[in-house]
């Protein structure tokens, strides 16, 4: 089954990329599929480019999942791979999509995995999203977690393991995903079985740290183990340090054309845009017309500008560089831009960017721009002085910089430049304004960070004292 003389489908599916996924783009696509018949593909659910898709199907009037595989290299090898993965999981006992077809369609020249739509499920991911109320939200956790125990009991190991490959439909949790599962002879071990646990609960949203202790304590029950307080924190420094890993991994394509990001180059001009703000274009922040108005109130004295773009109004944070300092203006813009990515990322409030802007106006002269989402709130020092704000405001207020800080440092990112203008109090939300002034050390140092901390606090402790209120600060 060479690659050879192959239809030119696959290279015509070359062209589909995830955002397809995220506009909506249909694909209509047809499948002749022995034993089904044919099979309309339409909406685009996930896109490796070049690799794989997996789409939407219908069957006179019968929805189906199609998973096509057409790489130039190893096409057979992936679609081998994950059928396999999805085949172990029913034989075994575990709740998944059943297989319709799976092999080559000769005539189209690619693999392809057809499987049943289950109607009224729903992505582990999403259903997380839409729950507010936390003991749902536990419930629906601790439903998640068990099953991944069950994976184990069965002898399964599922290596690309994340929210998005679980399902959930009639309190029921589904595998969706066979590829890079590992079968084995017997029960994993338990240090085996706690790194894949890892592995899942390092893809948790930041917002969900709460609920860690609830997790491994699930699992440790499916699995009939039993496990001290002592191990539940080595359990919890574990996920953390996968999180810290894989935020490197996530800052090294900050820069570069992966998805989500699209990086252009050219002489005297570098950009980045983020394709997930699909309402808006390169081309229209490039353009901007009119002269930039200083952003009112607080975030005018952050230094952001207000620029139109299209129909969208944003935020600029411009760092013009001249002369031998140009280089300290494209760091400073590129660390804005990263941390800003990084804060979004870990579920810190922060205005979120949108695009990257290097370009050269002269000799030795730039002009280096970050392009954010607006935001609206209230300084911090404006809230804490107002003669409304009562006690119980500066405690949720307290409370807000204590879960902005832990999650900083449970990042690795030190708090030790912030500032309380830096920060912005919109409702309940605590909006930090200049990730810029941002540092994440090379090496993890819990020293450093307790530095950086006490730093923090001690200013922001200095403004509680301002107010009359007893200056200990977020602790």
């Amino acid at each position: 089954m060479a690659d050879t003389a192959r239809p030119v489908m696959p290279e015509l599916l070359g062209d589909v990329t995830q955002d397809h996924a995220r506009t909506g783009t249909p694909l209509r696509l047809s499948l002749s599929i022995p034993g089904i018949g044919e099979v309309l593909c339409s909406d685009v659910f996930r896109v490796i480019r070049g690799k794989r898709i997996v789409c939407l199907g219908n069957v006179r009037g019968t929805k189906v999942i199609v998973k096509l595989y057409f790489a130039r290299r190893r096409a057979y090898r992936h679609w081998k791979r994950s059928e396999s993965g999805c085949r172990v999981f029913i034989e075994r006992g575990i709740p998944a999509p059943k297989i319709l077809y799976s092999g080559y369609l000769r005539g189209h020249g690619l693999y392809a995995i057809v499987m049943e739509y289950l109607e009224g499920g729903t992505r582990i991911d999403r259903e997380l999203e839409k729950t507010k109320d936390a003991r749902s939200r536990v419930e629906l956790l601790g439903r998640l977690v068990r099953e991944l125990a069950r994976h184990h009991e069965a002898g399964i190991i599922q290596n690309d393991v994340h929210l998005g490959n679980f399902m959930v439909r009639d309190q029921r949790v589904y595998s969706l995903d066979g590829d890079q599962v590992v079968r084995c002879w017997g029960a994993p071990g338990k240090k085996r079985s706690l790194d894949n646990l890892v592995r899942l609960l390092a893809n948790l949203p930041a917002g969900l740290d709460a609920d860690l202790d609830t997790c491994i304590r699930s699992y440790m029950e499916g699995r009939r183990w039993s496990i001290s307080p002592a191990g539940e924190s080595s359990v919890k420094e574990m996920v953390y340090r996968a999180r810290r890993k894989g935020l490197s991994s996530y800052l090294g394509k900050t820069l570069r054309s992966r998805d989500p990001f699209r990086s252009q180059s050219s002489p005297g001009l570098f950009t980045v845009f983020d394709k997930r703000h699909t309402d808006l274009n390169l081309a229209d922040i490039l353009d901007a017309a009119g002269i930039p108005v200083r952003a009112r109130g607080e975030l005018g004295r952050a230094g952001y500008l207000e620029r139109t773009c299209g129909t969208q109004k944003l935020l600029e944070l411009a760092s013009p560089g001249h002369g031998p300092l140009v280089c300290k203006a494209l760091f400073r813009a590129v660390r804005t831009w990263r941390y800003a990515l990084v804060l979004n990322r870990i579920g810190v409030q922060a205005p979120v960017p949108v695009a990257l802007v290097l370009k050269k106006k002269a000799p030795c002269m730039w002009q280096c721009s970050v392009f954010f989402r607006t935001v609206e709130g209230v300084g911090l020092m404006d809230v804490l002085h107002a003669p409304e704000t009562s006690r119980e405001g500066c405690d949720r207020i307290s409370a807000g910089l204590t879960d902005t800080f832990a999650r900083m440092c449970t990042a690795g990112l030190s708090p030790m430049g912030l500032m309380p203008d830096h920060i912005l109090i919109s409702g309940e939300r605590t909006i930090v304004v200049n990730p810029g002034i941002l540092r994440r050390p090379v090496m993890f140092s819990r020293v450093r960070l307790a530095r950086g901390l006490r730093m923090a606090t001690s200013r922001f402790g200095y403004a509680c004292a301002k107010k009359g209120l007893p200056g200990e600060g977020p602790v």
